[in-house]
């Protein structure tokens, strides 16, 4: 029998307290092992930050630094919701939640890839709430940019050869609806005034995300697709 296993990495080292060390890049690596917990094939992976703001707060950086600093991408979504000035997450993201918000640190879901042989067994829905289950603790906020891999200019073709992005649907239109139907079908919302971003709050009941079985064993008894 095969099972799905998480296994999260992330990198930190000695040096003083600069920017980087409230921003974590956390890889998640999606791999199918067999009844001795033998790794047989890495089936996909989840890139994530984790942004810890409340003690960002009480080091020598302003927040805007220390967003700005880590990259363009989490500077250009961050600020979307995330006010560096008050501290705070903006006005319309606090209203929308009634200020219950847990702590303002946050997790940005960046990416979520799949091999194409293991799709439609809701891996990616799975390792999503195994994110929130491990981080809902220190994250008062979850964050996703719906946005399709196959239409990213940016990236190496040669490097996602492997997903066979050509074969997924190449309407962009439909592609984003797509994507935001399937995040939303977990439990994120959307903010009035916040288009290109989804939301996900830990301390509101959310009977979506609970609906994600991580004993699913359907999923757990995946064969071995040669």
């Amino acid at each position: 029998m095969t099972s799905v296993v998480f296994n999260y990495s992330f990198s930190s080292g000695l040096g003083c307290y600069e920017h980087s060390r409230f921003v974590s890049d956390i890889v998640m690596e999606i791999n199918l092992t067999d009844d001795q917990d033998n790794k047989i094939e890495n089936i996909g992976r989840v890139d994530f930050l984790i942004v810890n703001i409340d003690e960002a707060s009480q080091g020598p950086y302003h927040l805007y630094d220390v967003i700005d600093a880590h990259s363009e991408y989490l500077a250009r979504h961050a600020f979307e919701f995330f006010d560096p000035e008050t501290g705070d997450y903006t006005e319309k993201l606090n209203e929308q939640y009634h200020y219950e918000l847990m702590n303002r640190n946050f997790c940005l879901i960046q990416k979520i890839t799949i091999l194409p042989k293991y799709r439609g067994f809701n891996i990616g829905a799975k390792a999503i709430r195994d994110i929130v289950f491990h981080y809902s603790a220190a994250c008062g906020l979850f964050v996703v940019q719906p946005y399709p891999l196959q239409f990213e200019f940016t990236f190496d073709e040669n490097k996602y050869d492997h997903l066979d992005l050509k074969d997924l649907e190449q309407n962009e239109t439909k592609a984003k609806k797509k994507l935001i139907d399937y995040y939303k079908s977990m439990g994120f919302k959307s903010v009035k005034g916040i288009k290109s971003l989804l939301f996900y709050n830990p301390a509101l009941k959310n009977d979506k995300m609970d609906k994600i079985d991580l004993d699913d064993p359907e999923v757990f008894k995946l064969r071995v697709i040669k």
